[in-house]
């Protein structure tokens, strides 16, 4: 988790590390672990930042954007993974709020 903070600390403030996160298949891993959101029990906390990291990185390196979406089809997982998020918050009666914390509604 520390790491992932780092990580997009990093990759926000220095162009030599989008630089290097361009070459080193970064992208491609957090696209990859945007597919296991289904199947495996990854924490919110770890969801949040694996989506910060993936804007940060396309945002600042637009060489990235079309690898992502055409080659890693990050366009259609993004979405997969936003909806099983918003299910999860949906079926536990629960809100996003402040970015990625949660909390729990009472529906009568």
């Amino acid at each position: 988790m520390e790491s992932l903070k780092c990580l997009c600390n990093l990759v926000f403030n220095s162009l030599s590390v989008q630089k290097m996160c361009t070459k080193n298949c970064m992208t491609e891993g957090i696209i990859c672990r945007l597919r296991t959101y289904k199947e495996k029990n990854i924490p919110h906390d770890i969801k949040f930042f694996d989506m910060k990291l993936l804007f940060a990185i396309t945002a600042l390196c637009p060489q990235v954007r079309g690898k992502v979406k055409y080659e890693y089809h990050g366009f259609a997982y993004l979405t997969e993974s936003l909806d099983e998020i918003l299910k999860e918050i949906s079926s536990h009666n629960m809100e996003l709020v402040d970015e990625h914390h949660f909390i729990n509604v009472n529906i009568p």
